[in-house]
C-alpha cells in the first residue's frame, strides 16, 4: 500500500513538472514570434537601416539574419514584398494576449510546483484561467 502511494506520488509529481516544462517552451516559442513580429515589420516597411542593429539584442540579429535576407532575395527576384504590414499584423495579431496569458499560467505552475506535497493538486489552475 505504502508503496503504491510513493509511486503515486512520484508519477503526479513528473506530470506536474511536465505540464510545467511544456509551458515554459510555449512561452518561449511565442517570445520567438514576438521577436520575428518585429523583424518581418521592419522588413516590409523598409524602415530598417544599418543603425537599427546596434540597437537590437543578439536573439533578434539572429532572427533578421534568418528572415530578412530571405524574404529580400525573393522580393528582389519577383519584385514584389513577400509578406505586407496587414498580413504580418494578421499573423500575429494576438501574440502579445497569448504571451500574458502563458506567463500567467507558468507562473501559476511554478508557484505550485516550488511548494509540492503529495496533495498538491493542479487542475484549479487550468480552470482558473478558462476565460
Amino acid at each position: 500500500m505504502f508503496y503504491n502511494t510513493v509511486k503515486l506520488h512520484r508519477k503526479r509529481t513528473c506530470v506536474a513538472r511536465e505540464i510545467w516544462h511544456s509551458e515554459t517552451t510555449y512561452l518561449e516559442g511565442l517570445m520567438v514570434m514576438l521577436q520575428v513580429r518585429f523583424s518581418l515589420f521592419f522588413i516590409s516597411t523598409n524602415h530598417f537601416t544599418n543603425h537599427h542593429y546596434l540597437l537590437l539584442p543578439p536573439s533578434y540579429l539572429i532572427l533578421i539574419q534568418l528572415f530578412k535576407k530571405p524574404l529580400q532575395q525573393k522580393a528582389a527576384s519577383e519584385a514584389t514584398l513577400i509578406l505586407t504590414t496587414v498580413q504580418i499584423e494578421c499573423l500575429f495579431s494576438n501574440i502579445e494576449q497569448l504571451i500574458d496569458a502563458s506567463k500567467r499560467l507558468v507562473k501559476e505552475l511554478q508557484d505550485v510546483i516550488l511548494k509540492w506535497t503529495p496533495s498538491t493538486r493542479v487542475g484549479h489552475i487550468f480552470i482558473n484561467n478558462v476565460r
